[in-house]
């Protein structure tokens, strides 16, 4: 299969790519290489790779398409310290494909382990997914062309945090991350307001800057509703946020980590790298407001079609304030991260942050979260 080619026509037009690389991707070194390839042999895949493709180069990990042995594997190569002890997300993921829950399967060495060391990295494992991306700029359009999509969606965080709930033994701190992650975009918005020496803050010079992009002049207008919703988290007790019904979520559900088939169906939940414990209506909200928006009543049937398929109730105020903490803490990182000339597509990013923004808007107006 040639891996560039585009995602074949279908019924669903928005279905936007094939996670294929274009041809211009990148290969990688040698050396790169050869570390691959030893690392495929450690769980058991015979043969060096035939090709091997970089597909991203995130903060914490370096992910590669591989082919070998016959099939498509992604190999990530982790790059925060530690063993090779399994991780609580490989335990979390090898669960989910246990019981048949669409992911992309993290494979074990014939030891039994998800990580193996070659050289000063960690490596993992996965099967290979194929599938499509959507965009949040498409959301509304194909929500009201596939309304179920509502209900499918939100069954699919049910099943998650249902099958997650097997791994009893999660370390007891849901307490303690609440708080942090309520804490989390007040933290966010003094560092963009900090000055570090003499020199002035990232936000003040972006108000200098005598030659301002689209983006620059959204972000100054948009900053003080931010920080205002910012403040209003760091006001809320952890208690704000049922401990109560505490366990492993994935922690990053967005469109950029869902493969769809060409019927809208669900092939994989990718990317658990930032699986935490904490109340699961963090996620419920997290989720609900990136995939269906704030809209109430598609917001009131992906909390019902959650709890259906989860088989209890879920913390409705928790949820809601989920959504603030989603919106706020969103684009403070994208505002950060755009400040720190880490962005290559800015019209993609500024985006994502006025459909966050929106949805704030709507959410701060029904809750008064900051206002």
């Amino acid at each position: 299969m040639d891996p560039g080619r585009l995602w074949p026509a279908g019924p669903v037009a928005q279905c936007l790519h094939s996670r294929m690389p274009p041809t211009e991707r990148p290969t990688v070194a040698a050396a790169e290489s050869a570390a691959i390839a030893r690392v495929l042999a450690q769980f058991g895949v015979s043969g060096p790779p035939a090709s091997v493709w970089l597909l991203a180069a995130r903060t914490r990990h370096q992910t590669y398409l591989i082919e070998a042995g016959g099939n498509r594997w992604v190999v990530k190569r982790h790059l925060s310290p530690g063993g090779t002890d399994q991780p609580r997300s490989h335990r979390f993921e090898s669960l989910l494909g246990e019981r048949g829950f669409p992911v992309a399967r993290i494979q074990h060495t014939p030891a039994g382990q998800t990580l193996v060391q070659e050289g000063a990295a960690r490596y993992s494992l996965h099967a290979w997914v194929e599938g499509c991306h959507l965009s949040i700029a498409d959301r509304d359009e194909i929500l009201t062309d596939h309304p179920s999509l509502v209900e499918s969606l939100a069954t699919m965080v049910g099943t998650l945090h249902r099958i997650g709930s097997e791994l009893a033994d999660t370390g007891g701190t849901g307490s303690s991350e609440t708080d942090r992650l309520l804490r989390a975009p007040q933290q966010l918005t003094s560092a963009l307001g900090e000055r570090r020496g003499p020199a002035p803050s990232r936000l003040i010079r972006l108000r200098l800057r005598p030659r301002k992009s689209d983006f620059d002049r959204w972000i100054l207008d948009s900053m003080p509703a931010v920080v205002d919703a910012a403040a209003w988290l760091e006001s809320q007790s952890r208690q704000s946020l049922s401990s109560s019904d505490t366990g492993l979520i994935h922690n990053d559900i967005n469109w950029e980590n869902l493969l769809f088939d060409e019927e809208l169906g669900v092939q994989a939940l990718l990317d658990f790298d930032n699986t935490i414990e904490a109340p699961r209506a963090i996620e419920v909200g997290a989720a609900a407001v990136v995939l269906v928006g704030s809209d109430l009543q598609r917001v009131d049937r992906f909390v019902a079609a959650y709890e259906e398929a989860r088989g209890t109730a879920v913390d409705h105020r928790g949820v809601d304030q989920a959504m603030v903490l989603k919106c706020t803490r969103s684009i403070l990182v994208s505002v950060r991260s755009y400040l720190s000339g880490e962005v290559e597509d800015t019209a993609r990013l500024m985006q994502w942050c006025g459909h966050l923004y929106a949805s704030l808007t709507d959410l701060r107006s029904r809750t008064g979260a900051g206002s």
